[in-house]
């Protein structure tokens, strides 16, 4: 929904806004992704360890998987835990690296820089190549029976993983199946993800720990 202000009895759209969270400045106007009624944000995480987000789709051979992160250590302890999840497909974060799996085919990286972007492309073409920070990590076709779900920060430590976004897309059928906007839904100041594809919202997934256990951010 368009803000405006009045200037010398003539009203100008407020292109972009800001509000005071833990001592820091939070844009809250100026992203146009998510529809009105959510709050668009830079990261989604997760404050506590046993949270995480469920989301039901279809993954199999030529599904292409986007994820873009950061990780920073909660101050006690190093980043740990699955960005994302689903069965032979998943990515995680163990010791200052990441581990990236597509069936039978695995990847780690060196070190990585705390508050730095990367960015994962798991079945970039119908190839079967993947990536990570657009270096070429191994290629895999391997044929499997499909999934029918991603868990996306289903396992480790709160407040050590930063997700910007998370895309799957069919190679097949050249269509996207989720592309995942962090946000917050206004009306209930619960946290989560906009899906730009199915129009839907999802938030946390755990029944014995509250909705409030994931959040957004715009800066790490």
């Amino acid at each position: 929904m368009p803000v405006y202000y009045g200037v010398s009895g003539k009203a100008r759209l407020v292109t972009k806004g800001y509000y005071g969270v833990n001592g820091k400045s939070e844009l809250i106007i100026g992203n146009n992704e998510v529809p009105s009624g959510y709050i668009q944000y830079k990261y989604i995480y997760k404050t506590h360890n046993d949270s995480y987000i469920y989301i039901p789709t279809t993954i199999n051979t030529f599904t292409q998987i986007i994820c873009n992160f950061a990780i920073k250590s909660d101050g006690t302890t190093k980043p740990i835990g699955n960005l994302f999840y689903s069965s032979q497909y998943y990515a995680s974060i163990d010791s200052g690296a990441c581990y990236i799996v597509k069936a039978s085919s695995k990847y780690t990286s060196n070190a990585l820089n705390e508050k730095q972007e990367y960015t994962i492309n798991l079945t970039k073409n119908t190839n079967g190549d993947c990536y990570f920070n657009n270096a070429k990590i191994f290629t895999n076709i391997e044929t499997f029976s499909s999934n029918s779900y991603i868990e996306i920060l289903d396992s480790g430590i709160a407040k050590t993983l930063y997700i910007s976004g998370l895309e799957l897309y069919n190679l097949n059928t050249q269509k996207s199946l989720l592309r995942l906007i962090p946000c917050v839904k206004i009306n209930s100041n619960i946290a989560g993800f906009y899906d730009t594809v199915s129009k839907q919202f999802y938030d946390n997934s755990s029944s014995y720990v509250s909705d409030y256990t994931i959040q957004c951010t715009n800066s790490l």
